[in-house]
């Protein structure tokens, strides 16, 4: 029993500090569930008979269990991925990864890139299991404690990674949001960084919250939100992708207003924003209604302009 016990908490343990790190680093306890059910596939089809072999040949070690997980962790997706037959046309990010059925340099990079990080979280999983087995040498309910413990704080990933900043209007506990107003407008590229430069110089102006999350998409993005203490959020979004719909590529960066506390507060804030946008690129504005149709510039725009103040919210 209390060798059952011993295997059982080393086998989870290699599973399960993998999935922790994938989900504190990404703040993401969907992924990091799915990370744990693999490594633990993984774990038992090919960590366990390792296990075996090197206890019986007393060659359990550190640095044994290190190689040892680091080569289950990158060897069978990556020689899945290698030996796999490309697609005709595929890319990332629009770089090119197989062209005419052959893989490009930039795919072969990604498969290799892919494996390694595959044999980083392996070799976690390999040191971790050894270190539960050498911890439950004198007690195996020192192992269950130690795996019920990373449970606990996997399971409680969806708690610690909430954003309970004025940057989520979801943050009252609500599963969705409209937005206020509309607004897109056709940048490439080299402008996003002018775009994000905007609303930073709006945000401390009005001594409002910026955010920049441009840097956490796999494909070329901008994203961008700006948000007042009691809840009105203003965001701009585009991402890129291969073979996109030509009116994504037309209408460019979309700006969003959301207001989770109610009124029509964000208004004037939202009309000096536009106006800054407007000045350093003029006549590309556009609208939309809530069902993406183009509409003429809202009401709200004029009657500011024209009496310089908004209603009350």
């Amino acid at each position: 029993m209390v060798g059952l016990l011993r295997y059982a908490s080393s086998l989870v343990a290699a599973a399960l500090v993998p999935a922790g790190v994938v989900g504190l680093l990404a703040m993401n306890s969907g992924l990091a569930i799915l990370v744990f059910v693999v490594a633990m596939a993984h774990a038992l089809i090919l960590g366990l008979p390792a296990a075996l072999v090197l206890l019986r040949k007393g060659r359990e070690s550190a640095l044994t269990a290190l190689v040892a997980g680091l080569l289950i962790g990158a060897l069978p997706l990556g020689l899945f991925f290698a030996l796999s037959q490309p697609a005709d046309l595929s890319s990332v990010g629009g770089v090119p990864t197989s062209v005419q059925g052959i893989r490009t340099a930039s795919g072969w990079i990604g498969i290799v890139q892919t494996a390694a990080t595959l044999g980083v979280l392996g070799a976690i999983g390999g040191l971790s299991a050894w270190l539960c087995w050498k911890l439950t040498r004198q007690n195996a309910w020192i192992g269950i404690g130690v795996v019920a413990a990373m449970a606990a704080c996997l399971f409680a990933l969806p708690v610690l990674s909430a954003d309970r900043s004025c940057h989520n209007p979801m943050q009252d506990g609500r599963t969705s949001i409209g937005s206020e107003f509309n607004a897109h407008i056709p940048l490439g590229r080299e402008d996003w960084p002018i775009l994000a430069q905007v609303f930073e110089d709006f945000a401390n102006s009005h001594q409002w919250s910026f955010r920049d999350d441009s840097g956490r998409y796999p494909v070329p993005a901008i994203s961008l939100s700006v948000c007042a203490a009691e809840g009105t959020q203003i965001a701009a979004m585009r991402q890129v992708w291969s073979n996109e719909p030509d009116f994504m590529s037309e209408r460019g960066v979309s700006i969003g207003v959301y207001q989770p506390q109610g009124g029509n507060s964000w208004e004037r804030p939202t009309h000096e924003l536009l106006l800054a946008i407007e000045q350093r690129w003029p006549g590309r504005l556009g609208f939309t209604n809530e069902r993406g149709q183009d509409i003429e510039p809202p009401d709200f725009l004029g009657r500011i302009a024209a009496t310089g103040q908004s209603e009350a919210p």
